[in-house]
């Protein structure tokens, strides 16, 4: 007990005796571990943040997507996969990276050309007017669905109902606003898919969302839009198709990587800091 005190008061007379090198000391193991919390938090927020939104469009969903530039899939190719029985719904979208503009206030957004059929199978909500409708595709309209993010950043409101707004050198009018989300859907404006098409000047659809019968026969539903892809492009190397369970499983793994590398550094600044005095 005697040594213990002994070098307690030892210690004590060392740290005032150098105090600058002591505050320094200190300083550098807070700001090291305030980094381990801090960089670790981030990492689990945004992990729990994707993992939440692709988990809330449902484990019936899958995505199709042609990965060669060279195969030109058109809107009715896709739509094809609705005749097998393992699949209840298929709806092909055209995502345009654009610009859109009120006044002189501006925001990017990703504009994605849909069918009526979009927002039943992405499992996307509505918060206030309407969706997108047969109408507005057969007419090739003008009209916006758009996301809250999107909706505060040009007008500072959600009372957007009506409200105007350009966007590829065509105006657009706000005919629904979409619930709000934690995820980059709130940056989305949804418009008719032929709409879409006109303004990218092209009929070529690279990605469909295609839901399952139900969430027993997924994998039923894969394979069978798998030798759909297969049977139009006669390359299995030229499309994927994805489970949203596996993708969601992908996306953890990515993630956990990610936080145990963030962690991983803070650790490093700390051992630094405390090796330094």
């Amino acid at each position: 007990m005697t040594m213990f005190f002994n070098s307690l008061r030892l210690a004590m007379r060392s740290t005032l005796a150098n105090k600058m090198r002591s505050f320094l000391t200190m300083l550098g193991i807070i700001i090291g571990v305030m980094s381990v919390i801090i960089l670790v938090s981030i990492a689990q927020s945004t992990t729990s943040s994707i993992s939440s939104a692709i988990a809330s469009m449902g484990s019936d969903l899958l995505t199709v997507t042609v990965t060669d530039e060279d195969i030109t899939l058109d809107e009715d190719d896709f739509l094809a996969m609705e005749d097998y029985d393992g699949i209840s719904g298929v709806a092909p979208y055209l995502t345009v990276s654009s610009t859109a503009r009120s006044g002189s206030t501006y925001t990017s957004v990703s504009a994605i050309g849909i069918t009526g059929e979009y927002m039943d199978i992405a499992g996307r909500e509505m918060e206030s007017g309407r969706e997108i409708v047969q109408s507005d595709l057969d007419w090739r309209t003008y009209t916006a669905v758009v996301g809250s993010e999107v909706a505060g950043d040009l007008f500072d409101s959600f009372d957007v109902i009506g409200k105007t707004f350009t966007m590829s050198g065509h105006t657009f009018t706000i005919v629904g606003l979409l619930a709000e989300s934690d995820s980059s859907t709130d940056s989305q404006v949804l418009i008719p898919l032929s709409t879409a098409q006109r303004i990218a000047d092209s009929t070529a659809i690279t990605t469909a969302y295609v839901k399952a019968s139900s969430t027993n026969t997924v994998d039923i539903a894969q394979a069978q839009a798998e030798y759909h892809m297969l049977e139009l492009t006669g390359d299995e190397d030229s499309y994927t198709v994805y489970n949203m369970s596996e993708l969601l499983e992908t996306m953890d793994s990515v993630m956990n990587t990610l936080s145990l590398m963030l962690g991983g550094i803070a650790a490093i600044s700390l051992l630094v800091a405390a090796s330094a005095s």
